[in-house]
C-alpha cells in the first residue's frame, strides 16, 4: 500500500445525543443532516474530498492545510447562519492536521488520521484546532487568523504537542490572546536555507522569500531558479518562510519529490513540507539516482 501525505480533518456536531434526547429521534436526524450538508459543502467549496461521514461527523481530506483551515471557517461561518435564520444554537467543533496516510479503497488510515482526531478531540464547541507542525505549513496571509494555545499531552504521543487555533469568528474582541509556551522567533534573524543546483550555490533567508522554481520564467512572473526539463511544471514549487521555519509549496503538475540524508523519500504534490533538514529536491519526477536536475538543500539553524 502506498504512503501519501495530506491534511485530514474532522468536523464534528457538539452534543448531538442530546439532541436526539431533547427534540426528538425525527427532529433531531433532520438537524443533523442539515448541518452535515453544510460541512460536506464547505468541504467541496475548498477542493476537498469527503472521506467518510459517521453519523454526526464528516472525515475529509485536502491537498494542503491551508485548504483544509479556509473550509473549516467556512463551515462555522455558514452554521451560525443557518442557525440565525432557523433561531437555534448548534454548535460544531473542527480538527486537522497534515501528515503521512496510506490509502485503502476509499478510506485512509494513519498518522494524520489519528493526530486529526486527537485535535477534534481537545476542542470545545465553536472551536478550530490544528498542529503546530500543520499551522507552519499555511501562509503568511493566515498569521492573523491563529494563535497558539500552548502544548498538550496527547494520547499515544510520547512529547506534547503545541496546539493552533483558527479564528474564523469576525469579531474577536472577546478573544484572550494566548502566549507561546515557547519564545517566539526572533524576526530580526533567520536561518539559511542553502541550495545547491548543478553548479549554483544560493543562500536564502527570510528576506529572499518567496522563492519560485520551475521549468522557464513565464510571462508576468519570474522563476529565482530554472530547471529545464519537460517533466517541471512553468511555476513548479515555491519556498516561503513563515515563522522561523522554510517551507516547499508544490505549485505543479506533476509533482515534487524529497529525499532526507536519513534515506526517507517524500512525494508532495499540491501540498508543503517543512524544510527542517538536510537533503535533496527533484522537480517533476522520481528520481531516486538523481541527474542533472537534482537541488541539494540544508537548514542552517540560528547560533
Amino acid at each position: 500500500m502506498a504512503e501519501h501525505y495530506t491534511t485530514i480533518l474532522f468536523s464534528d456536531i457538539t452534543g448531538s445525543t442530546r439532541m436526539f434526547e431533547t427534540l426528538g429521534d425525527a427532529m433531531a436526524k433532520q438537524i443533523i443532516s442539515e448541518v452535515v450538508d453544510v460541512m460536506e459543502l464547505s468541504v467541496k467549496s475548498y477542493r476537498g474530498r469527503v472521506v467518510k461521514t459517521i453519523g454526526d461527523e464528516v472525515m475529509a481530506e485536502f491537498a494542503t492545510p491551508e485548504q483544509a483551515a479556509l473550509a473549516a471557517s467556512e463551515m462555522q461561518i455558514n452554521l451560525s447562519q443557518q442557525n440565525a435564520a432557523k433561531g437555534r444554537n448548534i454548535q460544531i467543533h473542527i480538527g486537522f492536521h497534515h501528515g503521512e496516510v496510506i490509502r485503502e479503497g476509499g478510506d485512509v488510515f494513519g498518522d494524520a488520521v489519528n493526530v486529526a482526531a486527537r485535535m477534534v478531540a481537545q476542542c470545545r464547541p465553536g472551536q478550530i484546532l490544528t498542529t503546530r507542525e500543520t499551522a507552519l505549513m499555511m501562509s503568511s496571509m493566515m498569521d492573523d487568523k491563529m494563535r497558539s494555545l500552548g502544548t498538550r499531552t496527547l494520547k499515544g504521543k510520547q512529547v506534547d504537542i503545541e496546539v493552533f487555533e483558527i479564528l474564523w469568528q469576525k469579531d474577536r474582541s472577546n478573544l484572550t490572546v494566548v502566549a507561546r509556551t515557547q519564545p517566539a522567533v526572533d524576526e530580526g534573524l533567520s536561518p539559511t536555507l542553502h541550495l545547491l543546483y548543478q553548479q549554483r550555490h544560493i543562500a536564502l533567508q527570510k528576506k529572499d522569500t518567496p522563492f519560485l522554481m520551475g521549468r522557464e520564467p513565464p510571462d508576468s512572473l519570474y522563476n529565482h531558479l530554472i530547471v529545464n526539463d519537460d517533466c517541471v511544471s512553468r511555476v513548479h514549487a515555491v519556498i516561503e518562510y513563515h515563522q522561523g521555519q522554510f517551507s516547499l509549496n508544490d505549485k505543479s503538475t506533476n509533482g515534487t519529490w524529497v529525499y532526507l540524508d536519513d534515506h526517507e523519500n517524500l512525494f508532495i504534490h499540491q501540498g508543503s513540507y517543512l524544510l527542517s533538514r538536510s537533503g535533496s529536491i527533484s522537480l517533476g519526477k522520481d528520481q531516486l539516482k538523481f541527474n542533472d536536475h537534482r537541488i541539494d538543500f540544508k537548514v542552517e539553524k540560528i547560533k
